[in-house]
């Protein structure tokens, strides 16, 4: 990989109620309350309304310039970033850093994506990037490194100044820093350069950020200028920095028992005590009954002649979205959700809700090494990167 410091546009007080949740996790409700924090959080140039929605960020991102809200920093930099969070009752950390990383197009050995993209969404990113000539969020880069060439993210912050730390409602903790000393920053960059970048989270912001590199070309910018980076979050897997959940569906237009009846000639249903046994099992239920649901050879069989591969039976997705939802209940009515978190889930009547196991990273790398991308909602990468901690201009050189 390629990663460069830069000249981050940032707020210099209160992030605590400046940043926001990455854009496609926030419902309306949440939008509300964050706009209510402040009249300069983030959340109005990521999720911008009315008619001239685009139009209407990009004046707002550089008005908040123009009137100091966000500065540019005076040195280039990157920016080590910390969190602090729960599984299980376990508190966890998250480190990385946050820079600039070069565009490439998807390719083995550089950067890979896991997921699948859709149309619309990199439409959306696209008209905001044109209007406001910045990256507002960054994409989650994985990448896993040796034992002998590891970033030392303690020597980073020692030698950091800690620009904030605060909590988000969500209970998380958070410790954003800025590095300028070039010898650490170009220390980073020589290990860093000998790994490859899998793409966690923002698959639509990066093929997006390689659209809007297309459009400036062909409008004739110079090829040194800011369009051909994009800002990254990078951690690394090795170091346990990250945890992945399970990303659940709900299917309504179906009540358990008919789900069972389709089902069964294709799948065993036991006790639910079996679920957690089994990372390849299932877990269905209504509110009041529950079972464990594991695959029948005849299943096996079914994905076999798909031409589904051994790694991709491996992921929860698969088994539910391409044999449960696209073959088994295919024109029979049922809608599919997906939800990043089980605990406040309320399953009305007629619906079935699918609990899955989180994909293991080393399923995730062994699906991009062999050119297979999951089904959209596939991971739910936890915690996810605060929004507005640091801005990323393009229409400057690097």
């Amino acid at each position: 990989m390629i990663i460069k410091p830069f000249r981050a546009i940032r707020y210099k007080t209160d992030l605590k109620n400046m940043v926001s949740p990455p854009y496609d996790t926030i419902d309306y409700s949440l939008k509300m309350k964050l706009e209510s924090k402040s009249p300069h959080n983030v959340v109005r140039l990521i999720l911008p309304e009315g008619k001239n929605r685009y139009e209407n960020a990009g004046k707002l991102f550089h008005k908040w310039i123009d009137e100091k809200v966000l500065l540019q920093d005076s040195d280039r930099s990157i920016y080590p970033y910390q969190s602090f969070y729960k599984i299980n009752d376990n508190v966890r950390s998250m480190k990385g850093i946050l820079a600039i990383f070069k565009l490439s197009e998807f390719k083995k050995g550089v950067i890979m994506p896991h997921e699948k993209t859709f149309s619309a969404p990199k439409a959306d990113r696209l008209n905001l990037i044109k209007a406001c000539s910045a990256n507002l969020s960054p994409v989650l880069g994985l990448y896993r490194s040796s034992k002998n060439a590891a970033i030392d993210f303690d020597a980073l912050i020692q030698n950091s100044i800690i620009l904030d730390e605060f909590s988000t409602d969500d209970g998380i903790g958070h410790r954003f820093y800025s590095l300028s000393d070039a010898d650490l920053i170009e220390q980073s960059m020589n290990i860093l350069k000998n790994y490859s970048v899998i793409i966690g989270d923002g698959h639509h912001r990066y093929e997006t950020a390689l659209n809007y590199q297309k459009f400036m070309t062909q409008k004739g910018v110079s090829i040194a200028n800011g369009h051909n980076w994009i800002l990254m979050f990078l951690v690394d897997m090795s170091g346990n920095n990250i945890s992945l959940l399970s990303i659940n569906r709900m299917i309504s237009g179906i009540n358990l028992n008919k789900f069972k009846a389709v089902l069964s000639e294709f799948f065993d249903f036991s006790e639910p005590i079996h679920f957690n046994d089994n990372h390849s099992a299932l877990l269905v239920t209504d509110g009041k009954r529950s079972y464990a649901v594991t695959a029948k050879h005849k299943a096996v069989k079914f994905l076999d002649d798909l031409g589904i591969s051994d790694v991709e039976k491996k992921i929860p997705t698969v088994i539910v979205d391409k044999l449960i939802a696209g073959f088994l209940l295919k024109n029979k009515g049922v809608k599919i959700e997906h939800y990043g978190d089980d605990k406040n889930v309320k399953i009305e009547e007629n619906s079935v809700f699918i609990k899955l196991h989180p994909v293991k990273y080393e399923i995730i790398e062994n699906a991009v090494n062999n050119n297979y991308t999951m089904p959209q909602k596939s991971t739910f990468f936890y915690p996810k990167v605060p929004t507005g901690l640091v801005i990323n201009r393009l229409d400057q050189d690097v």
